[in-house]
């Protein structure tokens, strides 16, 4: 059977940062029949995770099932409410109202990027149509987590950050009843998705869904390390430590997210995935720089990294204790983030180029830099940055 990628989901985004949305989202969810009942999931999730050391049978049955069924359940409670097909038919124009300084060509391979992994960008963006997408997008991820490769680690990494998302749409954690026990969300047996047939449909899904997470994780971490920002001009050295902890919490959800989209054998990735993306028609070739979300995530990191600098000054043992520790932290997550995407370039595609290294390239010029390579060369960039942190 011939997989069409346009049966796979799409997922509706905003392209601007979530900081004045999010109290719309809260407010728009504030008589939500599911919401906390999710949170409440995400909770006894992060307390299970934490405190029980589980099998992947354990999280299976105890923890992914129930929250599965009770995103998708969120889901339902807001209809898609899209706007007219003029106002998505243009993505371009919706990506210069946001960037009306930036490149013609930047902004052009964000919309490749989009059309590629069926994402539709609105602004405004409705506070509704966020939450729908969370309870699907997540919902998709886990129910995967029954089938796919992941290391315990990065299940839980994974589960952590979506329970972090859910709860980031209340007013707070402590909002939701802890008392709810993990097997009392009882699933209907038209509630859990069929699974797809050939390796080529679940590799093609997983790629897109996988996709789509690391997106919205992304847009949750980029609010995280907004928001540390606020905090660090405010010198509100506290609250900006929680910031930072959830900022490290999603990344490492990014990080499991890419092994998720990654979990197919790589000849299926050369013969069938890789070839789906050559054929796209930009002159940037296709790259991971024109994930929008993921560019927007690097910049709020940068920008947070260097007011703190400006701030407390270039060590860290001048900083404040805690803020110190949670940032290392922070900054060990980046470096682990880069280390294990080397990891996932080594067993997709050796010691191959990237497509965007290898696009158009002439016949008399020297083969292009292998992608680990490259990926390499960023990570100890990021090393460098970590160490003179660090020295005495």
């Amino acid at each position: 059977m011939t997989f069409n990628p346009a049966d796979e989901l799409a997922a509706y985004l905003p392209v601007r940062s979530l900081i004045p949305l999010i109290d719309d989202v809260r407010e728009k969810v504030a008589s939500s029949k599911q919401l906390p009942g999710c949170i409440t999931l995400g909770i006894q999730i992060e307390k299970a995770l934490r405190d029980t050391p589980l099998s992947i049978l354990d999280i299976q049955q105890s923890l992914t099932d129930p929250l599965a069924s009770s995103l998708r359940r969120l889901a339902a409670e807001y209809p898609i409410i899209e706007s007219s097909s003029a106002k998505i038919a243009d993505q371009f124009s919706v990506y210069r109202e946001v960037l009306p300084h930036s490149d013609a060509e930047l902004i052009k391979g964000h919309v490749i990027y989009d059309l590629y992994f069926r994402v539709s960008r609105f602004d405004p963006f409705p506070p509704g149509m966020l939450v729908r997408q969370i309870g699907l997008t997540l919902s998709v991820a886990i129910d995967e987590l029954r089938r796919c490769g992941l290391s315990i680690d990065q299940v839980g990494d994974l589960l952590a950050a979506s329970s972090l998302v859910v709860g980031t749409l209340g007013t707070s954690f402590n909002d939701a009843d802890p008392s709810t026990g993990l097997h009392e969300t009882v699933q209907s047996p038209n509630d859990v998705p069929s699974s797809f047939g050939s390796p080529t449909e679940v590799a093609f899904h997983r790629w897109r869904s996988g996709h789509h997470v690391f997106a919205l994780i992304s847009l949750f971490c980029r609010y995280f390390l907004e928001c540390g920002l606020s905090a660090a001009t405010s010198e509100k050295f506290d609250e900006l430590c929680l910031h930072v902890d959830k900022a490290t919490a999603t990344l490492r959800g990014t990080t499991a997210a890419m092994w998720y989209a990654a979990d197919f054998p790589a000849e299926i990735y050369g013969q069938e995935v890789r070839p789906s993306m050559e054929s796209e028609k930009t002159p940037q070739g296709f790259s991971g720089t024109q994930n929008f979300d993921y560019e927007r995530l690097k910049e709020a990191r940068d920008l947070l990294h260097v007011n703190l600098v400006n701030i407390l000054g270039e060590r860290l043992k001048d900083w404040p204790e805690d803020l110190g520790e949670s940032y290392l932290e922070f900054k060990e997550a980046e470096l682990e983030d880069m280390e294990n995407h080397i990891l996932i370039a080594a067993k997709m595609v050796g010691r191959g180029a990237s497509i965007f290294s290898s696009k158009n390239r002439e016949e008399e010029l020297p083969p292009p830099e292998a992608a680990v390579d490259m990926l390499r060369r960023m990570a100890e960039e990021k090393f460098r940055q970590l160490r003179g942190l660090v020295a005495r």
